[in-house]
């Protein structure tokens, strides 16, 4: 499978890249149009779907667009789903407190 990160997942390709994934990020597959600072995301959808790859993002506008479209995606979470994220591992971890 051909994953394609959107600009607001840069920071997983080295770590996806390394457990055997093929990873590519928006910015090392579709070229920004001068003055813009970012790639729509019809553009993302469009080359996805030419290229069959599986789209990973936080955008909800993007996600809305791959759902529509029949265009398979990873949802990864709101920053509210984040932080509950990070509170429960914490709070797992209250077991160590002794340690840190």
């Amino acid at each position: 499978m051909r994953i394609l990160l959107d600009e607001n997942c840069n920071g997983l390709k080295e770590i996806l890249f390394e457990m055997g994934w093929e990873v590519l990020t928006i910015c090392d597959t579709i070229e920004r149009k001068a003055g813009n600072k970012s790639v729509s995301d019809e553009e993302i959808l469009l080359y996805a779907k030419k290229n069959k790859m599986i789209i990973v993002t936080k955008d909800q506008g993007l996600k809305l667009l791959c759902y529509k479209e029949s265009v398979p995606f990873i949802s990864l979470g709101s920053p509210r789903e984040e932080a509950l994220l990070v509170d429960k591992k914490l709070k797992e971890m209250q077991a160590w407190k002794e340690y840190l």
